[in-house]
C-alpha cells in the first residue's frame, strides 16, 4: 500500500469515526432500517431516539419502527411515508407518536434513501426531532382562533338582535306617546271654549293607560338587559305556591272583573314547598294570567291550577280564549315576538312578558315553561319548580 492509498484510508477512517460520533452524541433521534429484509427492520438507534421515545435500542432493534404509531394507526402522514417507502424517495412529515409509557408526542419525521453503486436502495435513514410543544401551541392557537371567529360572529348577531329589539321598543314606545300628545293637545285650553268634562276624563284615561303601557315596557327591556347581562339573581328558597296563588288571587279577580272574566284557583291540598324566588314566580304568575285574561272571551273562566308532578311543582294557567295558530307557537317566548291572535278588548303587549318568564323559569334548577293551546278553544301555560328540600 503506498503513501497516498494509506493516507486516504486513514481520512476514510476519521471520518466514519467522527461521523459515528457525531450520530452518537446528536440530539435528533436518528434510525436505520434495512430496505433488503422484509418488513424494513430497524438495525440502529442513537442515543436520542431511545431519548425520544422511551424505548432502549436492544428492545427496537429487529422491529419495524410502527410501533411508535400506537392507536394512531390512520394518519395521512403514514400514507405519505409509506408511498415513500415504496418509490425510494424522501419524504418530510409530522406524525402522532406514543412514547413506551404511552404518552403522545409529535415527530417531525425526514425520512431519506440510502444507495448502493448501483443506485439500489439498500437502506432508510430517519432523522426523529420532537416538536411536540410546537404542535400543541399552533392547535391551542387554532382552537383560539375558532373561539374568537365564534365570539365575533356571537357579538354580531347580538349586535344585529339588540338594533332589532331597540327598533322595535322605539316603534311600540313611539305609538303611545303620539297618543299622549294628541290627549294633551286635546286638553289644552282654548280662549273662549268650555271645557268638555267628559272629553276630558276620556282622555286623561287614554294618557294613563298609555303611560301604564310605556311604564310596563321600560320594566320589561329592563328585565331583558339584566338576564342579557346574567345579573338577573334568583334568590331561591321554600316558596309556598298555594299562599303566594291565594294572595295574588283578590287582584287577578279585581283586574278580571272588568271584562267580565272570571279567574279561580284549584290548588292540589297538601302541597310542598316550591324550591323558587318567589317574587320572581309572582312576576311570571302575573304575567300568565294577565295574557290568558288578555285573550279570554267576556264571561269565560280562567284557572290556576297547582300540583306535584314526581319530584316537581307543576303550575298552570287555563283559559278558555282564542288560542293560538300551531304555526305561531314556536316563537312565542322570543323578545318582542307576536302572534296574530289580539287581545279580545283590544289591549296592547309589549311582546317581551313570555320571554322574560322563560327566563325566569329556566333559571331556576329543572325549571321548564311549556304552552299547550288550540286555535279558538284556549291556551294553557304551565312552568315546573323543584320541589324544596330542606
Amino acid at each position: 500500500m503506498d503513501k497516498t492509498t494509506a493516507s486516504e484510508t486513514r481520512c476514510e477512517t476519521v471520518a466514519k469515526s467522527l461521523l459515528a460520533g457525531a450520530v452518537m452524541s446528536a440530539g435528533n433521534g436518528v434510525t436505520i432500517a434495512d430496505a433488503r429484509r422484509p418488513d424494513m427492520p430497524l438495525i440502529f438507534v442513537n442515543p436520542a431516539f431511545e431519548h425520544i421515545t422511551g424505548y432502549p435500542s436492544r428492545e427496537v432493534i429487529g422491529r419495524n419502527c410502527r410501533f411508535l404509531q400506537g392507536r394512531a394507526t390512520r394518519q395521512r402522514g403514514l400514507t405519505t411515508v409509506r408511498r415513500a417507502l415504496t418509490a425510494g424517495r424522501r419524504c418530510s412529515v409530522v406524525l402522532e407518536n406514543f412514547r413506551k409509557d404511552g404518552a403522545r408526542f409529535w415527530n417531525e419525521l425526514y425520512l431519506a434513501p440510502i444507495r448502493d453503486r448501483r443506485g439500489n436502495v439498500t437502506h432508510f435513514v430517519g432523522i426523529q426531532n420532537d416538536v411536540t410543544r410546537r404542535i400543541e401551541a399552533e392547535q391551542a392557537e387554532t382552537r383560539l382562533r375558532r373561539k374568537l371567529r365564534a365570539g365575533n360572529r356571537a357579538l354580531q348577531a347580538a349586535n344585529e338582535q339588540k338594533n332589532a329589539l331597540l327598533g322595535m321598543a322605539a316603534h311600540d314606545i313611539r305609538n303611545p306617546l303620539a297618543v299622549i300628545m294628541l290627549c294633551v293637545e286635546m286638553l289644552t285650553p282654548r280662549p273662549g271654549k268650555t271645557p268638555d268634562r267628559k272629553m276630558q276624563a276620556k282622555m286623561l284615561g287614554r294618557i294613563k293607560q298609555n303611560a301604564q303601557f310605556m311604564l310596563q315596557m321600560v320594566n320589561d327591556l329592563l328585565d331583558v338587559t339584566k338576564i342579557d347581562a346574567g345579573t338577573l339573581s334568583l334568590e331561591c328558597a321554600a316558596c309556598d305556591l298555594r299562599t303566594l296563588i291565594r294572595e295574588r288571587m283578590p287582584m287577578y279577580r279585581h283586574s278580571a272583573a272588568a271584562k267580565g272574566v272570571t279567574v279561580q284557583s284549584r290548588c292540589a291540598p297538601a302541597l310542598p314547598p316550591a324550591y323558587a324566588d318567589g317574587a320572581r314566580i309572582t312576576q311570571v304568575l302575573d304575567n300568565l294570567v294577565s295574557n290568558a285574561v288578555k285573550f279570554s272571551h267576556p264571561r269565560s273562566p280562567v284557572t290556576i291550577r297547582a300540583q306535584r308532578e314526581d319530584n316537581a311543582l307543576r303550575v298552570a294557567v287555563i283559559d278558555r280564549g282564542q288560542g293560538i295558530p300551531e304555526d305561531e307557537r314556536q316563537r312565542l317566548f322570543e323578545p318582542f315576538s307576536r302572534t296574530s291572535v289580539r287581545g279580545t278588548a283590544g289591549e296592547s303587549s309589549t311582546g317581551l312578558g313570555l320571554a322574560i318568564c322563560r327566563k325566569i323559569v329556566e333559571g331556576h334548577p329543572g325549571g321548564r315553561i311549556d304552552v299547550e293551546s288550540e286555535f279558538g278553544k284556549g291556551s294553557t301555560f304551565s312552568f315546573r319548580l323543584p320541589v324544596y328540600r330542606a
